[in-house]
């Protein structure tokens, strides 16, 4: 009897943690036995990940890339970069990693909120389509 309860207690377990990454507030909760680990675990992985593609950090790898036109990425951050050219083309380029500059333009990455005019929209659009990945984005392996 004291078996059943205990495991009806660990399976019960919950935790649960606020987290701010990647500009966006989640929440992450586990339940049952190991719920604190896993929420920690989880939020360390989102703050690594959020190290390495963040767009404002100057020390991660994707402002690197951005800053520098170029460079050499962790396994990581090419498998998503990889993963990111596969979504742009099986979504027609509904998702496209390389909105970057039409998002600042609009202010969303400083917090300077504004409309562009729609010449330097219709300029920006030109630059960004990651469907030229031979021309934009390329990932080699090595």
């Amino acid at each position: 009897m004291a078996d059943a309860q205990s495991q009806q207690e660990n399976e019960s377990t919950q935790a649960s943690r606020d987290i701010f990454a990647m500009d966006t507030y989640m929440n992450v909760t586990a339940y049952g036995v190991g719920a604190n680990e896993a929420v920690r675990r989880a939020e360390e992985e989102i703050e690594r990940l959020d190290s390495l593609l963040s767009t404002g950090d100057q020390n991660s790898e994707i402002y690197q890339i951005n800053q520098n036109g170029g460079g050499i990425l962790s396994e990581d951050t090419a498998y998503l970069v990889e993963r990111s050219l596969d979504l742009y083309q099986s979504t027609n380029g509904a998702f496209d990693i390389a909105i970057y500059p039409v998002m600042k333009a609009w202010g969303f990455t400083d917090d300077n909120f504004r409309v562009p005019e729609e010449e330097e929209l219709q300029e920006l659009l030109t630059l960004f389509k990651a469907k030229g990945a031979g021309k934009n984005i390329k990932v080699k392996k090595m």
